[in-house]
């Protein structure tokens, strides 16, 4: 059981038993705990929009994002003749954060747009994080343009980094309402 399944557990049972979260033999605080937590498998995945062209440079992206202990989705992980447009719509209900890599061959992409649709329309109702990675300079989709990005036209590291803070961030705030939701 992971840090943070057990401070859940465990403020679940006090407010069971008393009606209000015990903190008692904790050391640090849970909810402090738990926020801090480098736990991140309790997280869901995050997917990676991206178009067929830029593989190589997704897989070196997803590379960085697990070592940081995130774990990604990749459509090219999954297995030959499984629905393509299934599994896609899946992980993204199942993401919390979705990162759209923006480069020539994504903007033009029938795909990329199909999960740009479903991953906005879950930002929009606060389900999910939409990150856009912008691996060369063009104009975005326009369901992007307003928002922050991570810049990976210059270094690769200083782009990864972005990502990394973004994620880390809601990785952060889903904790963060994890507890208070449990708590209430």
């Amino acid at each position: 059981m992971s840090t943070d399944e057990g401070v859940v557990r465990s403020l679940e049972k006090s407010v069971a038993a008393n009606g209000t979260p015990s903190f008692k033999g904790r050391g640090v605080a849970p909810r402090r705990q738990l926020i801090m937590s480098t736990d991140k498998t309790l997280f869901c995945k995050v997917s990676i929009s991206y178009s067929s062209a830029d593989k190589q440079f997704v897989r070196k992206l997803a590379e960085g994002i697990e070592k940081a202990g995130f774990q990604t989705w990749l459509d090219e992980k999954e297995l030959p003749g499984d629905p393509l447009a299934q599994r896609l719509a899946d992980a993204l209900a199942q993401s919390k954060a979705v990162l759209i890599v923006v480069s020539a061959a994504s903007v033009k992409s029938n795909w990329l747009a199909f999960e740009l649709n479903k991953a906005t329309e879950r930002m929009v109702k606060g389900d999910c994080r939409v990150i856009p990675a912008v691996k060369e300079k063009v104009g975005p989709p326009p369901e992007v343009r307003g928002l922050l990005y991570a810049d990976f036209t210059g270094r690769f590291d200083l782009g990864l980094t972005s990502v990394l803070t973004a994620l880390s961030m809601t990785h952060t705030n889903w904790l963060r309402s994890r507890l208070v939701g449990r708590l209430l």
